[in-house]
């Protein structure tokens, strides 16, 4: 039988723990609903709040999970009264401090007439190329000429060309290389065209990163 609860999570108040807490979620691919992340305390801890709906199996595999994680102090879970709704310490779960974006919050008509580069085609850059050119996107892929992925990326239909092309005829570029070739591949996109004879006419492109 599924039941309600609200778990509360004491764990340090740092990117690296609370990102090991979503991932446990991610992984065990449980619905969660009213994820709040709490600020901060004085003494360095954060606590984050979420509804779990589930059998006592899952909800004590999960509480379990947590458990394991470096950086967390203690775990709950408290069943949830469905007459007065979640409790947790006094805290409003509705109230959540965190804000979530889906599909529907973007606008993409924002991207319209705009090219992007993608520069790299790891993990990263082959899913946000081929997202973006299914989304309706004009996508370039900047790689070095004639390797693997130069190879891949054209046998799946993108439009490949040189970093230093590539970010040359783009308005969003997008640094998706391992971060030892950070530094090269910048270096590649800087814009060098003899026909960008001020800002205006050659507007800087916009940056983005892993």
């Amino acid at each position: 039988m599924t039941t309600s609860h609200t778990v509360n999570v004491l764990l340090d108040g740092t990117l690296l723990t609370l990102n090991r807490a979503v991932g446990v979620l991610r992984r065990r691919n449980v619905a969660v609903e009213r994820l709040t992340v709490h600020p901060r305390t004085d003494d360095g801890a954060s606590r984050l709040t979420f509804a779990l709906t589930a059998d006592a199996a899952t909800v004590d595999r999960v509480i379990q999970q947590f458990r394991k994680i470096v950086g967390v102090r203690a775990v709950e879970a408290i069943p949830n009264d469905l007459n007065n709704g979640p409790t947790n310490g006094g805290a409003d779960m509705s109230s959540s401090q965190v804000r979530v974006f889906y599909d529907a919050d973007a606008d993409q008509a924002r991207l319209k007439g705009r090219i992007i580069a993608v520069i790299g085609y790891g993990s990263q850059g082959h899913a946000h190329a081929l997202n973006l050119r299914e989304s309706g996107a004009q996508v370039i892929v900047g790689l070095r000429e004639s390797g693997t992925s130069w190879l891949r990326a054209k046998d799946e239909g993108l439009d490949v060309r040189s970093v230093a092309d590539a970010a040359r005829a783009a308005d969003i570029i997008m640094m998706l290389v391992p971060d030892q070739e950070g530094r090269t591949a910048r270096r590649s996109c800087s814009r060098t065209d003899s026909t960008c004879t001020s800002r205006k006419s050659c507007p800087r492109p916009t940056w983005t990163s892993r």
